[in-house]
């Protein structure tokens, strides 16, 4: 994973969540410089790996890294 200093709106990123990550992509971005959080839709996949949904949380920047 790839570490960005500045993300925008639509970006796709990586979301780490304890020792894993997850995917999504931005859809805001809010809160002072240093302390700036992202609006993330990420997913919602099924045992076989199809979408079942979406689901939207809200994360602080610096648990962002870039995705491909």
């Amino acid at each position: 994973m790839a570490t960005k200093t500045k993300f925008e709106i639509g970006d796709k990123v990586w979301v780490r969540i304890g020792v894993d990550a997850v995917e999504g992509v931005i859809l805001d971005i809010y809160g002072p410089s240093g302390e700036r959080f992202a609006l993330v839709q990420t997913p919602i996949l099924g045992s076989s790996g199809e979408t079942l949904g979406t689901t939207e949380f809200t994360v602080q920047e610096r648990h962002l890294s870039a995705a491909k």
